[in-house]
């Protein structure tokens, strides 16, 4: 099944190319003209093209659909570098603020068994995340990094 969606690209810096990226009601991703992105999301969903439409629009990020991989650690080191903001449509995200060997971590927000929202962090490239899942809440290391050895 086809997903709806609509892409419009145009030319701006070699490392943050202008994005209009919508996936139908899940999420949208925006470049504007000051060099942030606008991100919107309804539903974190279709992570991979969530994900390659940020790194399109110059945000490194890590998408993780399913569990929670957010913890008071990586919120702070998020507030941190102010790179991101709220703003009327959704987050406004400044590339340049992101620091060379972070992503931004995008992950659900569970209370009781239920998602109540979303949430977003700051982590490290190759630092391995402690996520809960959404089915049984059991600790695990997502797939998204690699496990911690002993």
């Amino acid at each position: 099944m086809a997903l709806p969606q609509s892409t419009r690209e145009h030319s701006a810096s070699p490392r943050q190319r202008a994005v209009h990226v919508h996936l139908a009601a899940a999420w949208s991703v925006d470049s504007n003209g000051n060099g942030t992105v606008t991100i919107t999301v309804r539903q974190l969903t279709h992570a991979a093209q969530l994900e390659r439409a940020l790194a399109q629009a110059g945000v490194p990020a890590v998408v993780t659909p399913g569990e929670m991989c957010l913890n008071t650690q990586n919120q702070d080191a998020l507030l941190r570098t102010r790179a991101l903001r709220s703003g009327y449509r959704g987050v406004v995200v400044t590339p340049s603020a992101i620091p060379p060997a972070a992503k931004l971590l995008f992950s659900l927000i569970y209370s009781q068994g239920k998602v109540v929202g979303f949430g977003w962090g700051l982590v490290h490239n190759g630092a391995p995340l402690q996520c809960f899942s959404a089915s049984n809440d059991h600790l695990y290391y997502s797939s998204s990094a690699p496990a911690p050895q002993p």
